[in-house]
Parts: C-alpha cells; sequence; structure tokens
C-alpha cells in the first residue's frame, strides 16, 4: 500500500513486527520489468496504446479516501471508469464492493464478479475479508 498524507509524507504505518524483511536491492527484477512503463498520475494523463492491458486500483469507495494531499473524490471514481471504459485493450478494475461502485462499473459495460478480499492492514487490527469487486473489459474469457 501507498499513500500519503497532507503534507504529502508517506504514511503507511509499519505495524509491531519483530524483523520485517524489506527488499532494498530490484536489480534481479530489471530482466523482468524492462519492457514495462509503470506510471504514477492523473487517469488523463496516463498514456495508454490501443492494447496495453492495464490494472487499476484506485482508492476504494469508502467513508477514508485521503491517500493524497487532494484525496479521491467520487468524481475521480467516475473518470477513473469512464477513461478505462473506453480504453480498446484488456481493462482490469477493482474496488471495494459498494452499490455506487457495482452500478457505476456495470453502467460503462465491466463485466463485474465480487470476491472476498483478504485483509493485512487496517486501523482497527480488522483482519475479517471485505467485499471487493472485480471488474473486466476487452479479456479473453
Amino acid at each position: 500500500m501507498c499513500r500519503f498524507n497532507r503534507h504529502g509524507a508517506f504514511n503507511v504505518r509499519f505495524g509491531r513486527y519483530a524483523r520485517i524483511a524489506y527488499r532494498r536491492d530490484f536489480l534481479a527484477y530489471r530482466p523482468v520489468l524492462a519492457g514495462w512503463t509503470l506510471s504514477s498520475a492523473d487517469i488523463a494523463d496516463v498514456p495508454l496504446e490501443p492494447d496495453d492491458f492495464v490494472y487499476a486500483d484506485p482508492p476504494y469507495d469508502v467513508a477514508f479516501r485521503q491517500y493524497g494531499p487532494a484525496g479521491f473524490a467520487w468524481d475521480d471514481q467516475v473518470r477513473t471508469a469512464e477513461r478505462l471504459a473506453v480504453h480498446p485493450g484488456p481493462v482490469v478494475l477493482v474496488n471495494q464492493a459498494t452499490p455506487r461502485i457495482a452500478g457505476l462499473y456495470r453502467s460503462l459495460g465491466y463485466e463485474v464478479s465480487e470476491l472476498d478480499g483478504p485483509r493485512r492492514i487496517g486501523c482497527t487490527g480488522d483482519r475479517r475479508p471485505a467485499r471487493e469487486i472485480l471488474a473486466v473489459r476487452n479479456t479473453l474469457a
């Protein structure tokens, strides 16, 4: 997870672990990622080629949406879903299974499935699975 506070500083707690083996050297992944382009930008500014595969995991449609200084409002959810709905290549979009997310994705022609998503983090310590939506377009079945 990557989240930032209002001041732009990294804001994800590390939890209570005796030892965490963080990988600091990613050179072993260089051959695998050589042809990839990873982007961090507003969805409107992400360049897409017609055959690009897109996996999008926008902030969940829940009360807390401050993953960055500007937050992520309902209009941002709509813009993301609409932008990816017109992409001719394969798209996988995930989100919390709320009625309005399901309605939005279905209205734009996504094939929508629900599943239980495991929880590894959370401020309350609740690790029960949460209902998630997996929405796909232009994929081979």
